[in-house]
């Protein structure tokens, strides 16, 4: 099944318990979920990436590179819903996956409307750029704010209700380094 790349840690009826619990207790719901994949679906996952992606820019909103998920790239995603879907006790109903880019230059602006409840999950494939050059993910509610600095093989999940999220600008210290995620969005 799904769980057989997952790495065992994530797959502890006792693990998964701690994240369920972990979630419902913060006031911004995001989780971050290390080494999620085992070395050789990630390495796997690494050679599965394409280098012809879309550039996706609207100046007032964000600035990235993406395409629709490759379908070489389904199994994993499914593996990450399913997973997502176990610890979260949902039936997904509709969901949008994509494969995104980002490099120097990238951003995306924190909406001034909080997202609507939906649930969203980036598995970061490669992580190249360093913190000190932007690139990573800010969540905020009401006064509270997360800084997330993505990790390569890492699963971050994000219950949006009623939180505001963006990408830092990625400034001219990330060189020619990108940043590369799986993107998938449920809505109940």
């Amino acid at each position: 099944g799904f769980m057989g790349k997952i790495q065992q840690v994530w797959q502890k009826e006792e693990t998964i318990k701690q994240i369920r619990e972990y979630l419902k207790n913060q006031e911004i719901q995001v989780v971050q979920l290390k080494d999620f994949f085992e070395k050789e679906t990630f390495q796997s996952l690494k050679n599965k990436i394409t280098n012809r992606f879309d550039k996706e820019y609207l100046p007032i909103s964000h600035n990235y590179e993406t395409i629709n998920l490759p379908k070489r790239l389904q199994g994993e995603a499914n593996s990450v819903m399913q997973f997502t879907s176990l610890i979260l006790k949902i039936i997904p109903r509709k969901k949008e996956t994509s494969l995104k880019k980002i490099s120097k230059g990238s951003y995306t602006i924190m909406s001034d409307k909080p997202r609507k409840k939906q649930i969203r999950m980036y598995y970061y494939i490669n992580s190249k750029i360093p913190g000190t050059a932007g690139g990573f993910h800010v969540f905020a509610k009401n006064d509270q704010h997360l800084k997330l600095i993505p990790e390569e093989n890492s699963l971050t999940i994000d219950i949006a209700n009623k939180t505001r999220e963006f990408i830092k600008y990625v400034n001219h210290k990330a060189m020619n380094d990108t940043n590369c995620f799986i993107e998938i969005i449920l809505s109940p």
